[in-house]
């Protein structure tokens, strides 16, 4: 985990806030990357049932919210 540096991951891709606060709260290890890319946390709050969620994690990170729920309800999600 020491070899990790947040600073070089792209700040439009990923949590990168999230993960500094799991890295204080030793949550975090980087094999769960993925787990943060703006994508992931919002097809997973879809996938919850929790759409106002991923409305305003779309509104964070810049993503089209219609777009993502579109690509979750039709299979397209990554």
């Amino acid at each position: 985990m020491d070899s990790f540096d947040v600073d070089e991951l792209d700040s439009d891709e990923y949590d990168v806030e999230g993960i500094r606060m799991d890295m204080r709260n030793n949550n975090f290890t980087p094999d769960r990357l993925e787990e943060y890319t703006f994508e992931n946390q919002v097809l997973a709050s879809l996938v919850n049932g929790q759409f106002t969620q991923a409305r305003n994690q779309c509104d964070k990170a810049g993503l089209n919210y219609e777009l993502e729920l579109y690509k979750f309800k039709h299979g397209e999600a990554t």
